[in-house]
C-alpha cells in the first residue's frame, strides 16, 4: 500500500488535465469523427505547495524515501472528479519538481503528478444529470430529493405503523 503524502497542494494553484479517453480523426470537408479509446486514463495534475522549512524538509524526505525519488506511487488528497478533496494514487512525473521560490520564510515547490482516476458510479452520474436537467440546478434538485425522502422514510413509514 502506498504511503500518504499529508500536505495537499494549494487549492488555488493546481490544474487538472483529464486523461485522453477520446480520439478524433479529422475528415476532409466535414466534422471530425470521435470515438472512445481508453477507459480511466490517468490525469496530469500541476501542483504547487507553499511550505515552511519543516514542511519542505518533509517534502524532500518523502520524495527521496517513500517514492524512491519519484519511482513509486503515493497517496494524496486532490480535487479531480469530485468537488471535495478525495484520496488519489499518484506519481511524480520525472523532472518536474521545482523549487520556484524561497524567500527565507517559505518555500514554493511545483511538480506535476500523474494521477489515477477514481472509478465513477455511472448510475449516480446519470441521475445527477437527469436531476439537473429536470429541476434546473442543485438547490431545486435537493429540494425535490428532500421531499422524496420525507415521503418514503417518514410519511410512508408512519402510515404503515
Amino acid at each position: 500500500m502506498p504511503t500518504k503524502f499529508v500536505i495537499p497542494p494549494n487549492q488555488n494553484s493546481y490544474r487538472v488535465k483529464d486523461g485522453e479517453t477520446t480520439i478524433a480523426v479529422k475528415l476532409d470537408g466535414g466534422a471530425s469523427r470521435y470515438r472512445r479509446d481508453i477507459l480511466n486514463a490517468y490525469y496530469t495534475v500541476d501542483c504547487e505547495w507553499r511550505l515552511s522549512q519543516d514542511d519542505y524538509q518533509y517534502f524532500r524526505a518523502f520524495y527521496n524515501t517513500e517514492t524512491t525519488s519519484g519511482s513509486l506511487p503515493f497517496l494524496i488528497d486532490l480535487i479531480t472528479d469530485e468537488a471535495d478533496l478525495t484520496e488519489h494514487e499518484a506519481q511524480f512525473i520525472p523532472d518536474t519538481i521545482q523549487l520556484s521560490v524561497y524567500n527565507g520564510a517559505y518555500f514554493t515547490v511545483r511538480a506535476q503528478l500523474e494521477v489515477k482516476p477514481i472509478p465513477r458510479d455511472a448510475t449516480l452520474d446519470a441521475t445527477l444529470v437527469m436531476l439537473f436537467s429536470e429541476y434546473g440546478g442543485d438547490v431545486e434538485a435537493r429540494g425535490m430529493l428532500d421531499q422524496l425522502e420525507q415521503l418514503t422514510n417518514v410519511d410512508f413509514a408512519e402510515s404503515l405503523a
